[in-house]
């Protein structure tokens, strides 16, 4: 922890010399408005960033805008300690936090209006199947730190929240295009309009990734993916309540890594269909009173094809460290064929579907205190073949609460928890409890201990995996005997907020402590020899301190500014998650115009030793906006990304031929 104090006491020079130049009695709204300062993640309240006690990162519409990033998961590189890459193959993003395993991204929470998008029959989250558009999205904060209170199981590391914008913030009519020289291209569409209480939007887009070029032997690889996206929202709003439905489908195509664990495959793909609704009614009983009703439906197909060649023939093969004289094909399936290799197909199938009710009461029982209470039900199920020989489900209960209770003006306390229960887990409790020190209206202090639980998924639980190729041989099956246990994170931190309204900068310091106990490094893979057990993987305690920072500024001259540091010290003697975890980590952003119309933009991420690599890069761009009529606009721009490091991404086996590429986009706005 020496960088850590240091970078930490760097930290708090910093802001003794700001506080220097604070006017502290200002109220912070200035250039910021309340856009930056109010959240709403922390406990489901509006809360100002001065009376939370959780650490919040926002990024909001304009920095969307302005940030250049074509995707949602690429915005979480300009938070604090996250890193945002492909793994196996460019359709499979990993998007860490804290790192641990990049191939098991499984301990974060992602939600998309209050929809939870973390799958819970393989826990993932499939980034680059999600029904949605970066062009479609309002706001993002980031809850850096435990949060099952007010989320549940598996909000774990953080939680990443999504908020969509209005239709009446979306009127009239979009085009957005983007094409680069690697051949990746996007197009986004979008129309809104409303009438009297009504308003929707409806909006469609396509985006083409080309994947990585070759492998660390410098052959060609079979990468890259596109998706399909439609979505349509409608809102009613009126003194009496709002009424909100909200619909998406996507259509994802990926080329898969070419290597299977049991035999080689040719040209694998998969290709998945992924559809939700999701209905929200809000009713004001009183001035102080609110309830909500939530509900929500998603389904996701997702069929992995591969061709197989299996050799049919006596050799010498590795099993578990030792080497027998065997004929694969004969030992996988039991079977005997005609020639040296056996050409064939086999499928993976997996079809998701879970369904979502809440009832959510926000009242303030008096001036000092607010209380928020839910109540949850939710039931998973999973059906596949390949998988789990078979359909499997889970359901869910859950009650929670979470308070906000000032006893003055300078003292804040935020508590909440939640209990929850599984059918094929137990029963839980997750507490969080924090207290924020406000200095003046632009200052505070915080402090905050949270628990939290990640639950097996139900492969976990009741794996039973297997090969059927199409001819219909079938291996043996590989079965899970035990399951997993859940993990358990107990997460301490300290932080200090503040605000400077006249120079138009917010900036926040954390210093944290995770202790996690029974973490699963999990190493599922399947047997080739008859029917086995599952290797479940090794549990571990482990202890994580770190250190961030991040400020943003926003000048009277419309620069734009955000600046992230990472400090993390991994305290375990497990190799495996010191190579996937990141020492430090640190990235930039400014925006500044240069005319009334054009603008320069530039941006740099750094990642030290990050699957045992470094990650470099920088990207510049100009873009110019021009107004056409009072309600049309022309925007485009182009620019340049360079890998400034030598090295493959997380993997050796992903790489471009060139790590510097041009790009151009546009949009039309009518």
């Amino acid at each position: 922890m020496k960088r850590a104090t240091y970078l930490c006491l760097v930290l708090s020079v910093s802001t003794v010399g700001s506080l220097t130049y604070a006017q502290d009695n200002q109220v912070a709204i200035g250039i910021f408005g309340e856009e930056l300062n109010q959240v709403v993640t922390p406990s489901k309240m509006y809360q100002s960033r001065q009376e939370i006690s959780s650490s919040i990162s926002v990024l909001d519409r304009n920095f969307i805008q302005r940030s250049g990033a074509r995707t949602v998961e690429e915005l979480m590189r300009f938070v604090p300690g996250f890193f945002v890459a492909p793994y196996y193959d460019s359709g499979e993003i990993v998007v860490a936090y804290h790192g641990t395993q990049l191939d098991k991204y499984r301990r974060i929470q992602v939600l998309v209006n209050g929809r939870s998008v973390y799958s819970s029959g393989l826990a993932r989250v499939e980034w680059s199947s999600l029904p949605l558009n970066i062009q479609d999205v309002e706001r993002v904060e980031v809850n850096r730190g435990p949060n099952a209170a007010s989320y549940g199981a598996n909000s774990f590391f953080a939680v990443i929240n999504i908020i969509t914008r209005a239709p009446q913030d979306t009127l009239g009519g979009a085009l957005n295009m983007y094409a680069d020289e690697r051949g990746d291209n996007n197009l986004y569409a979008q129309y809104s309009d409303l009438n009297g209480d009504w308003s929707y939007r409806a909006s469609v887009s396509s985006k083409n990734i080309e994947g990585f070029d070759v492998d660390a032997s410098n052959k060609e690889r079979n990468d890259g993916y596109d998706t399909q996206i439609a979505n349509l929202y409608l809102l009613h709003e009126s003194e009496r309540g709002q009424f909100e439905l909200d619909f998406g489908e996507a259509r994802n195509t990926t080329k898969k890594e070419t290597v299977d664990s049991a035999f080689e495959s040719r040209y694998p793909s998969e290709e998945i269909e992924r559809s939700y609704f999701k209905i929200d009614w809000t009713k004001p009983v009183s001035l102080k009173h609110e309830i909500s009703v939530h509900y929500y439906y998603e389904r996701a197909d997702a069929l992995e094809k591969r061709y197989v060649a299996i050799p049919n023939t006596m050799m010498d093969i590795e099993i578990r460290g030792n080497t027998y004289r065997v004929n694969p094909y004969e030992v996988i399936f039991n079977a005997s064929a005609a020639g040296s290799i056996v050409n064939s197909v086999y499928y993976n199938d997996l079809v998701e579907t879970r369904q979502d009710i809440e009832l959510q009461s926000s009242l303030e029982i008096s001036k000092n205190l607010k209380v928020l209470t839910a109540f949850n039900y939710r039931y998973d199920e999973v059906d596949s073949y390949s998988y789990l020989q078979g359909t499997h489900s889970d359901e869910l209960g859950r009650i929670s609460s979470n308070l906000e209770y000032s006893p003055n003006e300078s003292w804040i306390v935020n508590a909440g928890g939640m209990l929850e229960t599984s059918k094929i887990d137990n029963m839980y409790f997750s507490p969080k409890f924090g207290v924020t020190r406000r200095l003046n209206a632009n200052q505070s202090l915080r402090a905050n201990a949270s628990r939290a639980i990640r639950t097996p998924d139900i492969f976990d639980q009741y794996a039973r995996w297997n090969v059927r190729l199409a001819s219909g041989e079938e291996s043996g099956v590989t079965y899970a005997e035990n399951g997993e246990s859940e993990e358990v994170i107990t997460s301490y931190e300290i932080g200090y907020f503040h605000s400077l309204p006249r120079y138009g900068v917010n900036y926040d310091l954390r210093l944290y402590q995770d202790r996690i106990k029974n973490l699963v490094l999990s190493s599922k893979k399947f047997a080739i020899v008859g029917n086995s057990v599952i290797d479940e993987g090794e549990v571990v305690d482990l202890t994580i301190d770190g250190a961030e920072f991040e400020m943003d500024m926003r000048s009277q001259e419309d620069v734009l500014a955000r600046i992230t540091l990472a400090y993390q010290d991994t305290d375990t003697n497990e190799q495996r998650l010191i190579d996937t975890t990141s020492p430090f980590s640190l990235s930039m952003f400014v925006s500044a115009p240069i005319s009334n119309h054009l603008r320069v933009n530039g941006r740099y991420f750094y990642v030290k030793e990050l699957g045992s690599y470094d990650y470099k890069n920088v990207n510049v761009w100009l873009s110019g906006d021009f107004p056409l009529s009072y309600y049309k606009s022309i925007s485009f721009g182009f620019g340049v990304e360079k890998r400034l490091d030598d090295q493959p991404f997380l993997i050796k086996d992903n790489h471009y031929r060139n790590d510097q590429f041009y790009y151009g986009f546009a949009s039309f706005k009518f």
